[in-house]
């Protein structure tokens, strides 16, 4: 969700020459929400940036109100799972988009999926896999969302937050939007000092609850949101992977004594 300054495009701007770094024009990009799409919008905006040919730099600051899953290692990670989330071809697309996001970050770190089943009443629609190859990148595959996250964000780590024109506030809760003034009112939420950030670009990638979702319905009333959840029709359960191997050989010899 993006609420831009309104600005008219005219062809004078559209087909303006290539313009050189030093007269860049510079854009205020707020994201409120470190998740994938959040992420995922910095690294584009980042790799815009480093366009030669660029018209526009974009100055981004992402806000988010939970700590760096980056910053954890395998088992802090495996303690704060999430939800199961499938990813397969157009964001696959997307990340692969980014040199070096899917190769050195994301690749590994899901499970492929081998074979799909629908039950619908009495039928079952089944796919086949299309990784018949084990050494091609896979079409699909399924991966906690907060694996997703922190490779997104090691990959911020790594290749964005030691340059310019980028900030990052974890832990710090974004309170109000102020649309008519183009700025949002953020609170840390260690220390409790809040502050006003300006922008030019607001995205709110930051879930249902989103504030910056908010305010643009609140704000802008040719803007339409419908919020569903499907929680509540069905249950998820963990079953723990038990010595499978071992309870078969026994039932093998019990079958045998028999």
């Amino acid at each position: 969700m993006c609420q831009p300054i309104s600005t008219p495009v005219t062809p004078e701007i559209r087909f303006q020459p290539t313009s050189t770094p030093a007269t860049r024009e510079i854009r205020r990009v707020v994201i409120a929400g470190a998740s994938p799409a959040g992420l995922h919008l910095q690294a584009l905006l980042h790799t815009h940036n480093k366009a030669p040919d660029a018209r526009v730099t974009y100055d981004v600051t992402l806000i988010e109100s939970r700590p760096d899953l980056g910053q954890l290692d395998q088992d802090d990670l495996q303690s704060r799972q999430s939800c199961m989330t499938g990813l397969a071809g157009n964001g696959l697309e997307a990340i692969r988009s980014i040199p070096t996001l899917y190769e050195n970050y994301v690749s590994g770190i899901g499970i492929p999926i081998t074979e799909g089943n629908m039950f619908i009443s009495p039928t079952n629609i089944s796919t086949e896999s299309v990784n018949k190859n084990e050494s091609d990148i896979p079409d699909s595959f399924i991966v906690d969302r907060n694996f997703i996250v922190a490779a997104f964000a090691r990959y911020a780590k790594d290749n964005i937050a030691t340059g310019p024109n980028y900030t990052c506030k974890y832990e710090t809760e974004v309170l109000y939007v102020d649309s008519e003034n183009h700025r949002v009112l953020i609170r840390d939420k260690a220390s409790k000092e809040e502050e006003y950030l300006e922008y030019d670009l607001l995205v709110g990638a930051d879930g249902v609850c989103s504030t910056a979702r908010e305010a643009l319905v609140k704000c802008h009333f040719d803007f339409e949101l419908e919020v569903s959840d499907i929680s509540a029709t069905f249950k998820a359960v963990d079953i723990v992977r038990g010595p499978w191997e071992a309870i078969a050989k026994e039932q093998e010899y019990e079958t045998e004594l028999l």
